[in-house]
């Protein structure tokens, strides 16, 4: 069945495809502890690195934390960032059609668009 939440390219180890579906947004819930909602600029390394791995299990069922948390370094910080921050517009974007719509989302943040992670 293909996928409605768009693909984003992001190079670790290789090519990889970022896809923010349900899937990884309860994988990362999970390991983390934390809700998606409260993903942001006040995120710890850890949390940018479970969602990161959340993100590429779709490609691999099989990937680690540890196999992810390898891939990333003070010189993909800024990519990474970009392409999760991208990844949150793409799943999760804005009601243009029907502003008086109520949103599911609690809060006003819909991910870390404005999150700067730095090394």
């Amino acid at each position: 069945m293909p996928s409605v939440v768009p693909l984003i390219k992001l190079k670790l180890d290789k090519v990889r495809h970022l896809r923010l579906d349900l899937n990884a947004m309860v994988a990362y819930e999970r390991v983390s502890g934390k809700k998606i909602e409260s993903f942001g600029l006040d995120s710890s390394m850890e949390e940018v690195l479970y969602l990161l791995w959340a993100c590429l299990l779709h490609e691999d069922k099989e990937l680690t934390v540890e196999e992810v948390g390898s891939t990333v370094h003070a010189g993909n910080l800024k990519e990474i960032d970009a392409s999760l921050s991208q990844a949150f517009r793409v799943a999760m974007p804005e009601e243009t059609d029907s502003p008086k719509k109520p949103r599911r989302s609690s809060g006003s943040r819909s991910g870390p668009s404005d999150a700067t992670i730095s090394p």
